[in-house]
């Protein structure tokens, strides 16, 4: 083992690191205080439907849910097709298009947005008190015209205080006029948030520019909609953050598959967890005895549990800048320029290496200044603070178990408040940017220590003189194959499917803790951490029970060390407020330690009638 202590300034640049980005957290803690309220939206038609069921009217549907919780609609664009169908506009003789004067009026302008040369041609053929008669070189053509929102719902939706959130496609052939004017034409309509329908965003591609240019002019928000893959939408949330409100909703075949129970919670996590700031509520069933009863009486389960959670039943705004000052980033990322050295002699002696380490970390520091700066500092802090807790830990004097789990821990949280604070902006609140090398720091950290250790205990020399034991070899196996699948599960879009029974273990931990600890941090991390504290203790006592475990010590470390990097995970996840990801990363500590000391209990029991074949 090392003999070698840890210098005071080791500390010293953790606890530094710590402070700073504690302090550039605060400013991130204050725009989340300032936005908590959640709209409750629907989808107009929805309601018109579920209203008419009941023998209400739309205003009375409205009237009802509003009671309940309900402070914005979602408004569908209406075609001239639509309006055929349903008999506000009759085609006469194959060519002519009649109508009362109001919707004609719409037909024009919807056209004249998407097809100007054919309004030119455009020729009014009759007019009369009722009704007007227009003919167009291409009706067919015409059926497919986009003619704005509905005028009556949303001037329903106004009188009554609702929110208007409009959804519109990306039509064949909107030229950037096209898009300019459709955004004029929402705001004359009282809408304050677009939501795209379909595939695309409105304007995509060429004309993007101009949609995002139009939302600003007319101080429209856009809605980004959770888990969506829509084209052009990564492209705006990126270029107009401060434009950008996240949306959370589910399909109906989803809704079918959960209980009430169930709906509620998505519901309310989205918006306690998730940030997420507009809730599209659809409803659960599509028969029922009063269905717009039901509903209501969702969207009041929903609301009560949201507010419950600490959200607020209002407007919703987009995010802002922390405002965070400037000298905060270079100097964090210069208190991290010892613990680096430090820990790059923990695997090199060579004094030219260190030097550049610590060349390379001041490069980083004064690069700073610029958000791309910025992101390597954090990956050099994720991959740094963690391996560094674990050197640390070899190094100290070791006598309790619950101290050293405490302190390594703070540790390796200090990397993820280096990574909150370094990346603390607007664009990562939203989502429009993830903290790079996600995977990398999750797993590198853990083959550093496992390599640290192995080195350490000598257990390179020995593996190298002896045969090949296949037991070991097949354990070795299995440990890389549960990393790379851990690996693979790390990130909202993971490709690993969860199982049926962590996804009811997930709900049961939903139910009985303020919040649900990660998985793989307290059930498998911080127990592993424990015990391999434990043995290590003993280990440096001197104790026989355990001086041939030098193996299993190591392994446990490196197990124990996914724990720690998945704290810092947790802090990578800057689109989820910041007292959630504390309170995940505490609930997990507490819990993991509880089983890991259970654990250890119960191996320091049996452990000495054991045999190895070490040594």
């Amino acid at each position: 083992m090392n003999s070698k202590r840890v210098p005071i300034w080791v500390y010293l640049s953790v606890f530094v690191t710590a402070v700073l980005s504690l302090y550039s957290m605060y400013y991130r803690q204050k725009v989340e205080d300032r936005n908590k309220a959640v709209a409750f939206a629907a989808e107009i038609d929805t309601i018109q439907q579920l209203s008419a069921s009941q023998g209400l009217t739309l205003q009375q549907g409205l009237v009802d849910l509003k009671a309940q919780g309900l402070n914005a609609v979602v408004v569908p664009e209406q075609y001239v097709g639509e309006l055929i169908s349903g008999g506000q506009l009759q085609v006469i003789d194959g060519k002519y298009l009649q109508g009362s004067a109001d919707v004609i009026r719409r037909v024009q302008h919807g056209v004249g947005d998407r097809f100007p040369s054919m309004v030119n041609n455009g020729n009014f053929v009759a007019s009369t008190d009722t009704s007007v008669t227009i003919q167009f070189p291409d009706l067919n053509l015409v059926r497919t015209v986009s003619i704005g929102l509905d005028p009556d719902q949303t001037k329903l939706a106004q009188d009554m205080g609702l929110e208007i959130i409009a959804r519109c496609t990306n039509p064949t052939s909107a030229n950037s006029d096209t898009v300019t004017r459709t955004i004029a034409w929402l705001k004359d309509l009282g809408v304050s948030v677009f939501l795209p329908e379909g595939a695309q965003v409105l304007g995509r591609r060429d004309a993007l520019d101009s949609f995002e240019n139009a939302l600003k002019t007319y101080g429209i928000d856009y809605a980004t909609p959770e888990f969506g893959k829509l084209g052009g939408d990564e492209e705006v949330v990126e270029k107009i953050p401060d434009h950008v409100i996240r949306l959370h909703s589910a399909q109906s075949e989803e809704l079918d598959k959960l209980k009430i129970d169930e709906a509620i919670d998505r519901y309310a996590k989205a918006a306690r967890e998730r940030n997420q700031r507009i809730l599209l509520i659809r409803p659960l069933s599509s028969a029922a005895d009063k269905p717009l009863s039901d509903f209501a009486n969702l969207i009041k389960l929903i609301s009560t549990e949201t507010v419950k959670e600490g959200g607020i039943i209002g407007t919703p705004h987009p995010f802002t800048e922390p405002g965070v000052p400037s000298w905060v980033f270079p100097l964090t990322g210069l208190s991290l320029v010892p613990i680096v050295i430090w820990t790059a002699a923990g695997f090199f002696k060579q004094r030219w290496v260190l030097i550049l380490a610590g060349l390379i970390a001041l490069a980083i520091a004064a690069f700073c200044i610029r958000p791309m700066g910025r992101s390597l500092d954090a990956l050099l802090a994720a991959v740094t603070l963690p391996t560094a807790a674990f050197l640390i830990l070899d190094r100290r004097n070791i006598r309790w178990i619950a101290w050293e789990y405490l302190v390594i821990t703070l540790i390796s949280l200090t990397g993820g408040l280096a990574i909150a604070g370094l990346l603390n902006s607007l664009p990562y609140y939203i989502h429009a940017k993830q903290f790079m090398g996600v995977k990398f720091a999750h797993f590198f950290p853990i083959v550093l220590i496992g390599a640290y250790f192995f080195h350490q205990f000598g257990l390179v020399r020995k593996s190298l003189k002896s045969p090949l034991e296949w037991g070991k070899a097949l354990l070795a196996f299995v440990v890389l194959g549960a990393l790379a699948f851990m690996i693979a599960r790390t990130g909202n879009d993971n490709p690993a499917a969860v199982s049926d029974t962590e996804i009811k273990l997930r709900n049961l931990l939903d139910a009985i803790l303020f919040v649900r600890p990660r998985t793989k941090e307290f059930l498998i991390g911080h127990p592993f951490l424990i015990v391999g504290i434990g043995m290590l203790i003993s280990l440096k006592r001197g104790d026989p029970k355990f001086q041939n475990w030098k193996g299993w010590i190591t392994l446990c470390l490196m197990l124990g060390a996914i724990g720690e990097t998945s704290i810092v995970n947790t802090m990578c996840h800057i689109h989820t407020p910041l007292t959630i990801s504390l309170a995940r990363i505490g609930v997990g500590f507490i819990a993991g330690g509880i089983l890991g000391l259970a654990a250890w209990v119960v191996l320091s029991k049996v452990s000495g009638r054991f045999r190895t074949a070490e040594g």
